[in-house]
């Protein structure tokens, strides 16, 4: 009669083998849930530019440096300029762009701007019979539009975040010369005399520009560009007083630049169809 004892043991250990494999299958269950957890939190899925992408639009703005050759250099050998852009892209790929840039500058030479009224010594004689202290600066702007390509050198290795632009545009400039003098000493270059020497000019010109964008959404997009620029300017300013005649001749510009910008998204007309994505 010892059948009924064995039967007790052999049941007791059926069950404690059956919760021991119930235990070890809820463990792998958890433990792959959590796997699935962190590698969810920690894989971020992020869109970048595709082929089929249908259009960005962003608001570029930033600083440059730019130096001045042939006419235009004998008054401003170079400046500063702050640009400011608005840009639609289609497809990652074809650019149009308008851009507004504002020049200043401190580096001005006035050599015989003033012929008729310094002394023999070159000086500007103010009101309280001292040679005047003037500060010429230059000030302008230009506005122009681009058609641009952009191209993918490198998208083996930045999942189209670095994009070489290559551009050409077109538009106007126009630029003038302020002078800082203590108000009311310097009648001779203040009120109606000032437009007879603050050289108004403008003009047409045609700029070619090359570009290194580097797209993140996560953080800062930014843009380093060269710009290349040609143009031709006319005064404004039926006459020149500094040398009494009308000033009709041409100016010549050529401009070499160099600026850096920020790029921010401030629409994006229609979600991609095919994203791609990459893990950071």
């Amino acid at each position: 009669m010892r059948y009924p004892i064995i039967s007790k043991y052999i049941l007791i250990c059926g069950i404690l083998f059956t919760s021991n494999e119930i235990t070890a299958s809820n463990k792998i269950h958890t433990d792959t849930a959590k796997v699935q957890i962190t590698d969810t939190l920690n894989s971020k899925k992020i869109p970048v530019f595709s082929t089929k992408d249908k259009s960005w639009i962003f608001l570029n703005f930033g600083a440059a440096y730019y130096i001045n050759y042939s006419d235009i250099a004998l008054k401003y050998p170079d400046f500063t300029s702050f640009p400011i852009a608005l840009e639609y892209q289609h497809q990652g790929k074809w650019v149009g762009s308008l851009d507004y840039n504002i020049y200043f500058g401190n580096n001005v030479k006035t050599t015989g701007f003033f012929n008729n009224i310094s002394n023999e010594n070159g000086d500007i004689i103010d009101m309280n019979g001292h040679p005047a202290v003037i500060r010429a600066r230059l000030r302008g702007f230009s506005s122009r539009a681009y058609i641009s390509r952009n191209f993918y050198p490198f998208q083996k290795f930045t999942k189209k975040h670095l994009a070489l632009q290559v551009g050409i545009g077109g538009g106007y400039s126009q630029t003038y010369i302020e002078y800082q003098v203590d108000q009311g000493t310097v009648p001779q270059i203040e009120g109606d005399n000032l437009s007879g020497y603050d050289k108004l000019a403008g003009g047409y010109q045609i700029a070619e520009r090359i570009r290194i964008q580097y797209f993140n959404f996560n953080a800062i997009s930014c843009v380093l560009g060269f710009d290349f620029i040609h143009g031709v300017a006319h005064s404004l300013r039926p006459w020149d007083f500094g040398n009494n005649k009308a000033d009709n001749a041409a100016i010549n510009e050529i401009t070499t630049g160099v600026h850096f910008g920020l790029i921010i998204p401030i629409r994006i007309d229609q979600k991609l169809r095919d994203q791609e994505y990459f893990m950071d």
